[in-house]
């Protein structure tokens, strides 16, 4: 479950993003991901890095949940690996 956003305007301008993504099938979710653009994709990266950090507030069952996703999350947040445009 992702909760109403409560940090940062980059927080809130995707929250709809995020809940059309936690919706649609694999196949949509990624168009959709592969059409957003850069800053989109950022806020993406950075809401990922909050719930890595723990600066963000998850349920624990979200939290095991998420915990099968660990690698694409690390991904995600890990500078080193750039993103294609």
């Amino acid at each position: 479950m992702v909760y109403a956003p409560v940090g940062d305007e980059t927080d809130r301008s995707n929250y709809h993003l995020l809940q059309a993504l936690k919706s649609a099938s694999h196949r949509l979710r990624k168009a959709i991901i592969e059409n957003s653009d850069m800053d989109q994709v950022l806020g993406i990266a950075e809401l990922a890095l909050k719930v890595v950090n723990g600066n963000c507030n998850i349920s624990r069952c979200d939290a095991d949940s998420l915990r099968k996703h660990k690698n694409v999350l690390q991904c995600l947040v890990d500078k080193g690996i750039t993103i294609g445009k």
